[in-house]
């Protein structure tokens, strides 16, 4: 708020920015952290369930939501990555990889903030900046604690940049180098960091996964498969062929969480690929990103999170992300596709 000096698209895009340092900071996870700081940022507003309230909700979706279509998030990729394991390398798509690939993402992201942000901007003044100006001084310098874990996650950084030199698994990265807090000369963290751990989380993932393997296992992705082989009709145009994978995406968000339709439907995409010759990779980043695309709070973990807070009501959850997956439907087939064609994904 301090470097928005008081401007509300200035604070609208620090919002979204934010949210995509923190998702690449924290493994795609920086919905988590984003959610409470814009409902503090709500609240001393007095913005809630009004059109600011909205408004920075929506920027928080586009930051640390929608860049998972082009920031790596390892929960999800190891799922993937797994289930496309007889079609993909596991080096095939790393952090730096997926980025190059698919940065166009940061383009359509651009156009739904511009729209979002004019469409809710409130007709009243964001305030006087003097609360934001004591609370930072309130906060005083950075702690030996803070430094520690700006030191571990430089680390973690560093090993998912250089993972073409290593050539070790992103995840393991993620799963070990956090750990490095304990470590007596670091103390970054304490025991009652690991009580904060969400183990009911885990058990969720587990049991969404349960969902698509279990829908697997009845023959749901044969069906896919056909429906697929029916409407193409032989005919392999990358185009229409990702349309047919946001429509089967999106649907299914409706069904079932992102972690089922990952585990149900990324096999069935890879042979399809394999059988019309083409790579499986850009099928990959597609089930990834488009996954993104939903109406519902239910539908997605992070949304329904984000949710919570308070900061949005219901019909304005329902309207800013209906806009926002028209947009990125349209910019998913007019850029991103286009640039997988220009540099020979498809």
């Amino acid at each position: 708020m301090c470097k928005a000096k008081g401007s509300y698209y200035k604070m609208f895009a620090g919002v979204v920015i934010t949210g995509i340092v923190l998702n690449i900071l924290c493994g795609g996870e920086g919905y988590t952290i984003m959610a409470p700081l814009a409902t503090g940022l709500v609240i001393s507003l007095n913005g809630m369930g009004k059109k600011l309230g909205a408004a920075v909700a929506g920027a928080v979706f586009i930051g640390a939501c929608t860049s998972h279509a082009f920031i790596y998030n390892p929960s999800g990729w190891g799922l993937i990555m797994n289930m496309a394991a007889d079609y993909v390398p596991s080096s095939a798509i790393t952090p730096v990889s997926m980025f190059l690939d698919c940065w166009p993402t940061i383009i359509i992201m651009a156009i739904m903030s511009v729209i979002i942000a004019k469409w809710y901007k409130p007709k009243e003044d964001i305030g006087d900046l003097s609360y934001f100006e004591i609370q930072l001084q309130k906060m005083g310098k950075i702690t030996r604690k803070e430094k520690a874990n700006i030191f571990m996650l430089a680390i973690l950084l560093g090993y998912i940049l250089t993972e073409d030199i290593h050539h070790l698994d992103t995840s393991l990265g993620f799963a070990l180098i956090p750990w490095t807090v304990y470590l007596p000369f670091i103390n970054g963290a304490d025991s009652d960091t690991i009580k904060c751990v969400n183990v009911s989380m885990v058990l969720f993932m587990g049991s969404c996964m349960a969902i698509g393997t279990t829908a697997a296992s009845l023959g749901v992705g044969s069906i896919i498969v056909q429906v697929f082989n029916n409407i193409l009709a032989g005919n392999t145009s990358p185009f229409l062929m990702m349309t047919i994978v946001f429509v089967i995406v999106f649907i299914f968000n409706f069904l079932m969480t992102p972690m089922a339709i990952f585990s149900l439907v990324t096999q069935p995409l890879c042979m399809l690929a394999a059988t019309a010759g083409l790579s499986a990779i850009p099928f990959l980043y597609s089930i990834a990103g488009c996954a993104e695309s939903i109406i519902f709070p239910y539908e997605f973990a992070s949304y329904l999170y984000i949710y919570s807070f308070g900061m949005i009501t219901m019909k304005d959850f329902i309207k800013i992300n209906m806009v926002r997956t028209i947009i990125f439907f349209i910019g998913f087939l007019t850029i991103l596709v286009p640039y997988w064609l220009f540099i020979g994904l498809f």
